[in-house]
């Protein structure tokens, strides 16, 4: 079964930040998705994320959480709604009473209170999930055009590369790609690519702190997402998460084993006929693509591309001069898969082409 999922809504950060801490979300299988500082965003979050269950307080600027719940009433939504207000207002009462809220709860908000209506509602959505089976899950496919969301797939896709391959440079390369392309929306939708990517990222990152063991307060790690935000509020804020994670994960990596270049000097030596790159290699050995390059430089003073150069053209000149496997086969062997590359790349290195140093060699 599924798990559930939560858009939080209120124009108070520290109401928001409260939400997250105190509730049992683990426990009681839900996971929030999205957060959103007014109305109208909130609205947007809902039609984006389709969650589970609405969090909202009754009070905002713009759209108040009494006409959003009428927009929901409207469109039929089949979330649960949780209020928290810090007003007693009859009018907001009602409203809450007529949307079918299934608490409502007045700020400041008590742990036990809120935990019990969270309980409450996760038993009344697993039951409701048996009887409904799966629902469809709205995206900004619905707004944008194919090849536009190709494209945001590949970008994102990469933010949790370089985050897994802990580079900085990467991050802020990906970064500014999905700025590009949230400026290349329509403004029309531009709020809900803003939320989907919001969305993603957080997911991302959340996939990485499971996967490295690392640990981040929520408040730290989620955005929530207003009217007046741009992809710039958004960017810098993930651009400070991710950094901070990067070099968090470095530094540990670091002072936990005082990196020694000699395994990965091995690993090179019996792979380098295999398809290897920075990056990967870095992520093998858990430090980033950055201290790798310079720990190689500093310790067996040459780069990385140069040592692994050279390895392949010790072999391949062991090949040529001592065995006599045609020319052709060489390449494939020493880990190219471009005869012609290989060659150029050989006579570059050794200032002749492998046929004038297999002649030389057998006279």
């Amino acid at each position: 079964m599924r798990g559930l999922s939560v858009v939080v809504i209120d124009d108070e950060a520290w109401t928001r930040d409260t939400i997250k801490r105190i509730g049992k979300w683990k426990e009681f299988g839900f996971r929030i998705v999205g957060e959103a500082s007014d109305g109208h965003s909130g609205l947007e979050c809902i039609k984006e994320l389709s969650p589970d269950l609405i969090i909202t307080d009754m009070k905002m600027p713009g759209l108040d959480g009494a006409r959003m719940l009428r927009v929901l009433d409207e469109q039929k939504s089949k979330a649960k709604v949780l209020i928290i207000s810090g007003y007693t207002d009859f009018t907001y009462t009602k409203q809450a009473v007529a949307s079918r809220a299934i608490d409502y709860l007045l700020k400041p908000i008590n742990a036990d209170e809120f935990n019990t209506a969270l309980k409450r509602c996760s038993l009344e959505l697993r039951t409701e999930q048996r009887t409904r089976g799966p629902q469809r899950e709205t995206t900004i496919m619905q707004v944008v055009d194919r090849n536009w969301f190709e494209q945001y797939k590949s970008v994102r896709d990469s933010v949790g590369y370089s985050l897994e391959t802990l580079s900085s440079k990467g991050i802020e390369h990906a970064l500014s790609q999905l700025e590009q392309l949230y400026l290349h929306c329509e403004a029309s939708v531009r709020l809900a690519v803003l939320i989907r990517m919001n969305h993603d990222l957080q997911s991302i990152i959340e996939e990485y702190l499971i996967s490295s063991g690392s640990q981040m307060a929520p408040h730290l790690l989620s955005f929530a997402v207003g009217e007046q935000c741009t992809f710039s509020d958004l960017r810098k804020h993930y651009l400070e998460v991710i950094s901070h994670l990067i070099e968090e994960k470095v530094s540990e990596n670091q002072s936990l084993h005082h990196f020694d270049i000699r395994p990965v000097k091995q690993y090179l030596d019996d792979h380098y006929q295999e398809n290897l790159s920075l990056e990967q290699i870095a992520t093998m050995f858990s430090v980033s693509k950055e201290y790798l390059s310079s720990r190689f430089k500093k310790d067996l003073t040459v780069t990385f591309s140069e040592y692994l150069l050279g390895l392949r053209m010790e072999r391949a000149k062991e090949l040529i001069t001592e065995y006599h496997i045609p020319l052709s086969k060489i390449p494939e062997i020493v880990g190219y898969i471009d005869i012609s590359h290989f060659y150029k790349v050989f006579k570059k290195f050794y200032g002749i082409t492998p046929g004038a140093m297999r002649e030389s060699s057998e006279r």
